[in-house]
């Protein structure tokens, strides 16, 4: 959204740029050049200079000699363009305060003012204008050391303070210009005080006759301090044209020392002469640079005035353009409420299946953000699955609109399945051109799962009536069968009394020779022929093996029957480990070729109130999914009969119930989707998926229990069933 600058933020937003190279590079050439040009013997000073000052003036304050005349005015001229130059300069900072409120500018300005006073003074000392207690001579040499040391010093205070200040200190701009301005001015007139009440001041005494003026090395050390530490500081603090052009005076006020601290010797010398006009150049360098700032200032003035025009102008487009941009965002904000309140997943794509639009209810079925889903494609987004088959959905983009509830499942990022119906519906331009698609997609997964279990629950059912009467049919025959085999057991032992007391009358009548040889063996022929010894033994056997088998049909018939009672609204006193033995008969054939069974039922846990045919259908599933897994590591020849140990006990809130398998247990990957409707690890057509999500159904919402799993890879699984104990306030049949 493009905004307006207002105009008195202008000089605020000016963008600085750095003085011309070529203005510097002059800079560093008129500090260097008096000096190449002395070494070429050319003369700045005069022929013949006087020794010291007091040679200049006679006795009478005259000038001695009317050829020092023009050194003396010529002298004069260029003191005083300096002390112009900085009254200038402190005239442009104020201006320059008023303008954009920069306060450092002023500062600065007021520092090489008050350096042009004391510059002044060495003026009118140097005319014999003002006086003090001291020797002239000594005056005016030692006012020229202060008045370069004061330049120094002032500078790097300023520049010291705003460089170390806080940006909060620096707003305070008129209260810290006063202070400055009442500070430098004090320095300036203690210094005033000490030339005037001095009576003695330090004479210069050279140094070996290689420094003749030892007191301006002060001042040079002080600029070294200045252009290495303070002056490039201050300007990347306060990055603008005055302060880069305070950097580059630096140049030419070292060389003024070095000429005035090494080389000048007397009065009016080529070295106190370029010593004189380079302090000018000194003075000019920050005044050029405070003018190119204002004048920088006053062209982006002039192009703000200039563009204000255009600005109102484009300010009522802007305005047009926000309303309707705020118009666009209230649409789109409507828009996002309307498909956040929808309960279906929307997404929207472009022809060339790029996903353009979704809204959170598909982005938390897909499992992607909405942010990562616009832009990817729908089928790295969208994965759909035959739930018969399990192999990918192709969206029918042909045939669209219509809504197809079929077996189809939608895998999320994180892998969860869930039963979903789609529909997609074609986006139609003005023109009739098809610019996307829109998918609808609406999670059915409890729809399904409901449905399946109703199924399931109506099979079941059926099953049970079916069950209960072919069981009530079998049962009167097998009675009657039951009844014979009792008869004929019974029979064939009376049978087997009397023949073995007619034998022993045979034996005793054959011993008294009262029995005929010949009849006798006739009947042990007979008795041969007819195998009556292997008859005998083997009769019995074959009676008391039918006797187990109608036992055991017998115990089938009642456990169908127990399983299959029709379950009641309430839950009801059940004999819990009764029921957990009949579901153990039922299933006899998923896991007797593969495991043994071994009961540890609490016979102390007595009736538990509950759904008994729902929780005999919740073990059921645990036995056949054990089974199945014993199976499979018996089909790998681990071992040739696995183990299902089904317990139950009694705790203080509750009955456990649980059962147990030295099966392959379950992947860590897929622990956490085991009680997922359809999900199913086995291949197709082996399993539906709904046997744990019954269980789970079954436990935890129709029983307010809980199912805890305890697993471990080529180890086995346990299965842990809670029931909680009734609330008082819940009413159970007796």
């Amino acid at each position: 959204m493009t905004t307006t600058v207002p105009l008195r933020d202008t000089f605020s937003r000016v963008r600085y740029q750095k003085i011309p190279r070529h203005f510097t590079l002059a800079i560093v050439v008129v500090s260097l050049l008096p000096f190449v040009l002395h070494l070429f013997g050319v003369r700045f000073g005069t022929v013949d200079y006087p020794t010291d000052w007091a040679s200049v003036y006679g006795s009478q304050g005259e000038f001695a000699e009317v050829r020092y005349r023009h050194s003396v005015i010529r002298h004069t001229l260029v003191e005083w363009s300096a002390f112009w130059v900085a009254l200038f300069t402190v005239v442009f900072s104020a201006i320059h305060y008023a303008l954009k409120r920069d306060v450092t500018v002023l500062i600065i300005g007021l520092a090489l003012f008050c350096a042009g006073c004391l510059d002044a003074v060495h003026t009118l000392a140097a005319n014999r204008l003002i006086g003090g207690l001291a020797d002239p001579d000594i005056l005016i040499s030692f006012s020229w050391a202060l008045g370069r040391l004061f330049n120094a010093l002032v500078l790097l205070a300023g520049t010291t303070y705003l460089i170390l200040a806080p940006p909060r200190s620096i707003r305070l701009k008129r209260k810290i210009a006063i202070l400055f301005m009442i500070g430098f001015g004090l320095v300036t007139l203690g210094s005033l005080v000490l030339l005037n009440k001095s009576f003695f001041l330090p004479i210069q005494t050279g140094i070996f006759n290689v420094v003749p003026r030892p007191w301006d090395l002060v001042p040079l050390v002080f600029f070294f301090v200045a252009g290495i530490w303070a002056f490039p500081s201050f300007y990347r603090r306060f990055p603008n044209l005055f302060s880069y052009s305070l950097q580059v005076s630096v140049v030419p006020a070292i060389a003024v020392q070095l000429h005035m601290a090494l080389g000048s010797r007397h009065p009016f010398d080529d070295h106190f002469v370029i010593a004189h006009l380079l302090k000018v150049v000194t003075y000019l360098v920050p005044f050029l640079g405070l003018c190119l700032d204002y004048v920088n200032t006053y062209r982006n003035l002039k192009y703000e005035v200039r563009q204000r025009g255009a600005k109102a102008r484009l300010l009522q487009d802007i305005q047009r353009r926000e309303e309707a941009e705020r118009q666009i965002y209230a649409e789109k904000e409507r828009l996002r409420i309307t498909l956040a309140s929808i309960g279906d997943g929307v997404i929207a794509t472009d022809t060339e299946g790029d996903v353009q639009l979704i809204n959170e209810v598909g982005a938390r079925l897909t499992g992607w953000s909405i942010e990562e889903a616009t832009g990817m494609p729908l089928e790295d987004v969208l994965t759909l699955l035959d739930a018969k088959t399990h192999q990918a959905h192709t969206l029918n983009f042909e045939d669209s609109g219509s809504e197809r509830v079929l077996p189809v499942v939608l895998v999320s990022r994180d892998g969860t399945e869930r039963m979903v119906a789609e529909r997609t519906t074609p986006i139609l331009g003005a023109t009739g051109d098809i610019l996307g698609f829109v998918l609808v997609i609406r999670d059915i997964t409890t729809q399904e799962r409901l449905r399946t279990q109703i199924v399931h629950s109506q099979k079941m059912e059926s099953i049970g009536q079916l069950a209960a009467g072919v069981a009530h049919e079998i049962n009167s025959p097998m009675q009657f069968i039951g009844d014979n085999n009792d008869f004929l057991f019974d029979a064939f032992n009376d049978y087997r009394s009397l023949t073995s007391a007619q034998r022993d009358i045979l034996a005793r009548l054959s011993a008294e020779s009262k029995l005929p040889q010949e009849d006798r063996r006739s009947l042990d022929d007979l008795e041969d022929r007819l195998d009556i010894t292997y008859l005998e033994s083997e009769i019995p056997r074959a009676i008391s093996q039918s006797r187990e088998g109608i036992g055991r049909v017998t115990q089938l018939i009642r456990a169908m029957k127990e399983f299959s009672h029709p379950d009641r609204a309430q839950k009801v006193q059940s004999d819990l480990n009764q029921a957990i033995r009949s579901t153990i008969t039922i299933s006899r054939n998923e896991w007797k070729y593969v495991a043994r069974v071994e009961e540890r039922l609490d016979e102390e846990i007595g009736l538990v109130p509950c759904h008994i045919s729902q929780v005999n259908q919740a073990v059921l599933n645990l036995i056949v999914n054990a089974a199945q897994a014993i199976a499979e590591r018996v089909k790998r020849g681990e071992f040739a009969n696995g183990v299902i140990r089904i317990a139950t006990s009694r705790k203080k809130n509750g009955i456990l119930i649980q059962v147990s398998d030295n099966g392959g247990g379950i992947p860590q990957d897929i622990r956490h989707r085991i009680f997922d409707p359809f999900f199913t690890t086995k291949e197709i057509g082996a399993g539906t998926g709904q046997g744990l999500a019954i269980t789970h159904d079954i436990i935890v919402n129709k029983h307010q229990g809980r199912i805890d799993v305890s697993t471990r890879l080529d180890e086995g699984t346990t299965f842990t069933l809670f029931l909680p104990a009734p609330l008082p306030d819940v009413k159970v049949a007796k």
